[in-house]
């Protein structure tokens, strides 16, 4: 049975022609650019004391998308939760 406020499951279906996404290791943003329909992929690592610039990288490629007429309606970010970039459970 699922719990009403189980975070290890999203609620939310992944639109991936319309989200960018960001994830944060322990020193550093690896932030990816994939639109669907650009034949473009794009990949970028900042600092992880960098959150101005990721911002404005973030902003920037939404703006990008949306000259090519695909607009992005969701920024998602997350964090990885250990060492290794995988959540291992005991």
């Amino acid at each position: 049975m699922q719990k009403a406020n189980d975070l290890g499951r999203s609620s939310t279906v992944l639109e991936q022609n319309s989200t960018l996404i960001a994830v944060m290791s322990l020193s550093s943003w690896l932030v990816a650019e994939i639109v669907l329909g650009l034949d473009r992929h794009l990949l970028k690592k900042l600092g992880a004391d960098e959150e101005d610039a990721l911002l404005r990288l973030l902003h920037r490629w939404r703006e990008e998308a949306a000259n090519f007429g695909h607009a992005i309606t969701r920024i998602a970010v997350a964090f990885e939760g250990s060492r290794d970039g995988f959540g291992r459970r005991a």
